[in-house]
């Protein structure tokens, strides 16, 4: 069943964006909305046929935000780990530029070129 919302006088667009985020949690398919210019109304449509679409997608958006997340949770502790190996940081550097600078400097005193590993880094 389709629906159409009209509420006067008009909100502002971030309250109907509000509504209809609402809408969505509780599982409607919010296909439109709009407001007049002068306005004296604003309205949302929406229905439930599209709805287990809108749940999977969200599922989805949740399942990507967990893994993005627990990545970025990993690499924020590996980044600490190589911070706080700098014992000693040069004079106006902060850790992150003196762990660059002493990767930097070893690098360049590596006899020859480095050679790659199995991931194509080297």
């Amino acid at each position: 069943m389709k629906y159409i919302m009209e509420i006067k006088p008009a909100l502002e667009g971030k309250e109907r964006h509000q509504i209809q985020d609402h809408l969505t949690w509780l599982g409607y398919h919010v296909s439109g909305g709009g407001t007049c210019t002068d306005m004296s109304s604003c309205d949302i449509s929406f229905d439930k046929e599209g709805a287990f679409e809108t749940m999977d997608l969200r599922q989805r958006w949740i399942d990507e935000v967990t893994i993005l997340k627990d990545k970025l949770v990993k690499i924020n502790g590996l980044y600490n780990e190589l911070l706080f190996a700098v014992a000693k940081k040069y004079p106006n550097e902060s850790r992150h530029d003196t762990a660059k600078r002493y990767i930097q400097d070893k690098e360049r005193s590596v006899d020859g070129p480095a050679k790659q590993t199995e991931g194509g880094t080297p």
